[in-house]
């Protein structure tokens, strides 16, 4: 009986050392630090050896290093795409101011045209 209980116990230290670290690692996702085990252990004051030898703890570990690697990576190709999108959208405005330019002008000819057209329909008539 007492084997089955101290056995129940570790088991649950264990969980909860595990959720301990799991936090942690998300606490130090959130706050864009690295992930090291060195920060965890300064974070959680669970020893460096339980983050090597859990599985569980490893595990997500990795993840969380794989997850700031390709964030790392992602960075300069996003900036890059940022710059890009905002260069294209300068020269769409500046487009745009342009095509309203245009179709002012063209709209000022139509109106002329019609007046001039009024005209030439009153001259016209006054022939007949």
């Amino acid at each position: 009986m007492k084997y089955d209980k101290m056995v129940a116990r570790n088991r649950a230290v264990s969980r909860e050392k595990v959720a301990l670290a799991k936090v942690a690692i998300g606490e130090l996702l959130r706050e864009n630090e690295a992930v090291t085990v060195v920060s965890l252990v300064q974070k959680t004051g669970l020893s460096r050896e339980f983050f090597y030898k859990n599985e569980k703890v490893r595990n997500c570990l990795a993840k969380a290093r794989e997850q700031q690697r390709d964030q790392i990576f992602q960075r300069p190709q996003k900036a890059l795409f940022d710059r890009a999108m905002e260069a294209q959208l300068e020269e769409t405005k500046r487009q745009l101011i342009r095509e309203r330019k245009d179709k002012e002008k063209l709209e000022e000819e139509v109106s002329r045209l019609q007046k001039a057209l009024k005209k030439k329909d009153i001259n016209l008539l006054r022939k007949l």
